[in-house]
């Protein structure tokens, strides 16, 4: 190793400094069955946005949709970079997720904000607001707690929309 490098890797150390794959998006990984009858759901779609809270407009975002003919799983992202451990130095990921199928109420989560509709106003990019103007208004908002207990090999359990005649 140069002596130049190691210089250059004493101070970045010394200085709090890390070099480090943090995780900016967290995985999802879940069983989608029908509320009343336990059935095991087919079709189910999807929506993930992850945009860093520094980012204030979102406008380097993470958009994922799609559809998932079983159980849900959704990959974990790692960002390489150097970080500084000080406000504002390490990445600070905001997720919003929703769940839904045809004829059932949406799961949604909104990991900062109160619900998905705040996160919404304050997104500059269009396909954001496009993508969640096509979550059902039929909604459940979850906590964080609860998120964390059915994102991470749990159970969601989706309700059927009643229909009045």
């Amino acid at each position: 190793m140069s002596r130049f490098s190691l210089i250059i890797s004493i101070c970045l150390f010394v200085s709090g400094c890390v070099v480090f794959p943090m995780q900016t998006v967290m995985p999802l990984e879940a069983k989608i069955i029908d509320a009343h009858t336990a059935e095991e759901l087919k079709g189910i779609r999807y929506l993930r946005i992850v945009c860093d809270l520094h980012d204030y407009g979102c406008n380097k975002a993470l958009l994922e949709d799609g559809v998932f003919d079983s159980d849900i799983k959704l990959e974990n992202k790692r960002q390489w970079g150097l970080y500084i451990a000080a406000p504002g130095g390490l990445p600070v990921p905001n997720h919003q997720i929703a769940i839904w199928k045809e004829g059932y109420s949406a799961i949604v989560f909104s990991q900062y904000d109160d619900n998905i509709n705040d996160f919404a106003k304050s997104v500059e990019r269009i396909d954001i607001k496009d993508a969640i103007n096509e979550i059902p208004t039929a909604r459940r908002q979850i906590s964080p707690s609860e998120a964390r207990e059915l994102f991470f090999n749990g159970t969601i359990k989706l309700e059927p929309i009643v229909k009045n005649n």
